[in-house]
């Protein structure tokens, strides 16, 4: 039987990436923390900050993160490379979502993934939602 630290060690096993681990709560999170598993960032954009291009970083949502974008370019991906993870699932699936008719979201560098992350238009006409100016 596997035995965990905590309830975090549970949703995120040592699990060996390239780069740096970033984590991301937008309830309990401060951008002047460092960004850990017990000290996350609370935007997305903080963490991106924190990434080196191309170096294989991950940002890891914590479950039941959520964040608004409600103007154009209002979360710019600017990190090729980056891998973006949300971790819970139903009602606590991460979530990005729309409330504009032109927020955008923009991701103008290659080689970014996101894995288990729900995207929702919470604006009946938005006109982009995601920018792709990336080649890859």
């Amino acid at each position: 039987m596997i035995t965990y630290q905590n309830k975090l060690d549970a949703l995120v096993p040592n699990v060996i990436v390239p780069g740096a681990k970033y984590y991301v709560d937008s309830t309990n999170g401060d951008n002047n923390n460092v960004g850990s598993k017990l000290s996350p960032v609370k935007s997305t954009k903080e963490a991106l900050d924190r990434c080196i291009a191309n170096a294989g970083d991950y940002i890891y949502l914590m479950p039941g993160f959520s964040e608004a974008i409600t103007t154009a370019g209002g979360l710019d991906i600017d990190k090729a490379g980056v891998t973006i993870v949300g971790l819970g699932r139903g009602t606590k699936m991460p979530i990005y979502s729309w409330g504009a008719a032109d927020a955008t979201m923009v991701i103008d560098e290659n080689n970014v993934r996101f894995e288990n992350v729900n995207f929702q238009a919470n604006f009946a006409d938005v006109a982009v939602g995601i920018d792709v100016g990336a080649v890859d």
